[in-house]
């Protein structure tokens, strides 16, 4: 029997991707990991309630042949850039000579991030997607806290009266 999965999860995965593609190209050329696309998609103005797995879901189940998002390996670490971005590099200059430095220390090259709101102002349909389904999850955990407060401040009642 098949695991039931809330939609608004389902929704979020399946717009992360095609949302880290509508990025900038000098963006989506650099090499990221899935933790550093997670911090990059925050930065562009994805609501903060966005969790890691959350984009390392949709790299695992959204992502199959390699269709929106480009996979190599490097040290037993993935890494990832947009598709468009990897087609149109004739080099095709991999992360260990993109995102290192020397390859005898392993010392990594900075990631370029600015705190510019990107997605604010472009209305981009995934953007709003994804915000407004965070939205609606972090409600959703606000009403369920609340009635399990409600329900063990009932119970503390029932105990402390004689």
């Amino acid at each position: 029997m098949p695991r039931k999965q809330c939609p608004l999860l389902c929704s979020i995965r399946k717009s992360i991707l095609p949302l880290n593609n509508a990025l900038p190209k000098w963006f989506t050329c650099i090499w990221t990991t899935a933790e550093e696309l997670h911090n990059r998609l925050v930065m562009a103005g994805v609501m903060g309630a966005l969790k890691p797995s959350m984009v390392a879901d949709a790299l695992r189940l959204h992502n199959t042949d390699e269709c929106l998002v480009a996979k190599a390996e490097h040290n037993h670490v993935r890494y990832y850039r947009s598709k468009t971005a990897d087609l149109t590099d004739l080099t095709n200059i991999g992360p260990c000579k993109q995102r290192f430095k020397k390859f005898s220390t392993g010392r990594k090259n900075r990631m370029n991030c600015s705190r510019t709101k990107y997605f604010i102002d472009s209305g981009n349909r995934h953007f709003q997607i994804i915000n407004n389904a965070l939205f609606e999850l972090e409600e959703k955990e606000k009403e369920r806290m609340n009635e399990q407060r409600s329900k063990f401040d009932y119970v503390i009642y029932i105990v402390l009266i004689p």
